[in-house]
């Protein structure tokens, strides 16, 4: 079954939702490491499972329901909210091959781990275009960082 997920990815590049490529060849060193990582950590293993819609539904909600993200204000909600969708997860797995729900919760550390990259390249992408330092973005940050 082809998930969205899926659709996004193309032999040795991913397609951004803005339409954008990303390839472990990009002229951007920093956009080329992420594209690395998601490709190594995060495509192959999704791949390898062949998540469905639902499963893929649910481990994007599990992965966004997280109580430790800066400006989480109901922090016990949040954490309810990923308690649920685990459940449901591990329920809606157990009618399937045995160990699935694990091989599904190993893939969270590296998304994570491949998240907080491409935020910290997105920080970088913002201060530069094609080669200039942009003067808005320092301007906002400064402001923003007092």
């Amino acid at each position: 079954m082809l998930t969205d997920i899926e659709s996004l990815f193309f032999p040795g590049a991913l397609q951004l939702i803005t339409g954008k490529m990303m390839s472990p060849g990009h002229t951007n060193p920093g956009v080329s490491t992420v594209a690395q990582l998601l490709l190594d950590k995060v495509v192959k293993p999704l791949r390898m499972l062949n998540l469905n819609d639902y499963e893929h539904m649910v481990l994007k909600q599990i992965i966004l329901f997280n109580p430790v993200a800066t400006g989480v204000k109901d922090i016990e909600a949040v954490r309810q909210m990923r308690r649920t969708r685990l459940v449901e997860l591990q329920e809606y797995t157990s009618t399937a091959e045995q160990g699935r729900f694990g091989e599904m919760l190993c893939l969270l550390p590296p998304l994570y781990e491949v998240s907080q990259e491409v935020v910290e390249q997105l920080r970088l992408e913002q201060f530069v275009s094609d080669g200039e330092m942009r003067f808005d973005a320092v301007l906002l940050m400064s402001i923003v960082n007092g």
